[in-house]
């Protein structure tokens, strides 16, 4: 019998742990897992794990730490397929073969590192996204099917519990100031930035951003490992430092409609207009107990308890 996949404080052990049991049971050549956070408007890569082939994953997701992560059918964080959040679902049961073979982000991360096909679950803490867990296999291997499917339902709610439980250990939750050099070594830090320099993810990352930065390569705001991260330049007498401020970075939220079936966003939707129950019921063709029905089950995905409160979750 194999083990919980949360049995320690580690959320490096745990992703890995999370990522061989998803490799082995989906028989894939790749596990992986990313982590995306919002800053400056940007939904940037601030994390990610891998299990399997491990070069390959290195080549398909290095370039983009700390960037802005390429729209692609990977992932729609705002409005994500409800059924998405829910299983392990392979591609073309979300896609067809146009919308892949014409996606250039899709062909650039995928395809150009030799894979084809992959099966993945998309991870949210109420309306939050925690990330993107999937398994991937080579070009010319078998394709994903319903039978991969089966194998990995029973993971789904232990994946989920494991992914959140790691976000809560991963990461500090206070803002800090470091004076590092221009290689990116720390000169000096507040005592809050300890948590931050703890992990050496964080350090690798600062180190490589402010070489760019002081190369002017890279933006002087940007993320650096799961921090909104902002550089100013401080020029003394024969040297150059760089005040780094570094604050938690939100994750990106979904849409409180996302949580709606489309019959309830029908209602939803005219109920948040100002429309009676009965005069709803005639427009969607519905029984008035129907309409009510659907309120109901809506209110209680939003967690809202009026029509005004309906109205602002919608419009938030």
């Amino acid at each position: 019998m194999s083990q919980p996949l949360v049995h320690c404080e580690d959320p490096t052990t745990i992703r890995r742990e999370i990522l061989s049991r998803v490799l082995e049971t989906a028989e894939a050549d790749l596990a992986l897992f990313y982590r995306l956070a919002n800053v400056e408007g940007e939904l940037c890569l601030t994390d990610w794990a891998a299990a399997g082939d491990l070069d390959t994953a290195e080549r398909m997701m290095r370039p983009w730490d700390g960037r802005p992560w390429p729209s692609v059918p990977m992932m729609q964080p705002a409005e994500p397929q409800r059924r998405a959040t829910s299983a392990f679902l392979e591609s073309r049961a979300l896609w067809t073969e146009h919308e892949l073979e014409t996606s250039r982000p899709w062909q650039t991360l995928v395809v150009a590192n030799g894979l084809e096909d992959q099966t993945r679950l998309l991870v949210y803490q109420g309306e939050a996204l925690v990330g993107w867990i999937g398994a991937l296999r080579s070009a010319g291997g078998p394709r994903f099917g319903r039978a991969d499917r089966a194998r990995l339902a029973p993971l789904v709610a232990e994946v989920r519990d494991a992914l959140i439980a790691a976000e809560s250990l991963a990461h500090p939750q206070e803002s800090a100031f470091l004076v590092v050099d221009p290689e990116g070594a720390v000169d000096h830090a507040t005592p809050s930035a300890m948590p931050w320099l703890a992990s050496e993810a964080f350090r690798e990352q600062l180190r490589r951003y402010v070489r760019a930065c002081d190369r002017e390569e890279a933006p002087r705001r940007g993320a650096i490992w799961h921090a909104d991260a902002t550089l100013t330049r401080l020029d003394g007498p024969g040297r150059v430092r760089y005040l780094v401020s570094v604050a938690p970075a939100p994750l990106p939220k979904r849409r409180a409609q996302s949580l709606l079936s489309p019959a309830e966003r029908e209602v939803v939707q005219l109920a948040s207009a100002g429309a009676t129950t009965a005069e709803i019921a005639r427009h969607v063709g519905r029984t008035h107990d129907t309409v009510k029905t659907h309120l109901r089950s809506a209110y209680r995905k939003l967690g809202v308890a009026s029509r005004l409160e309906l109205a602002r979750a919608i419009r938030d």
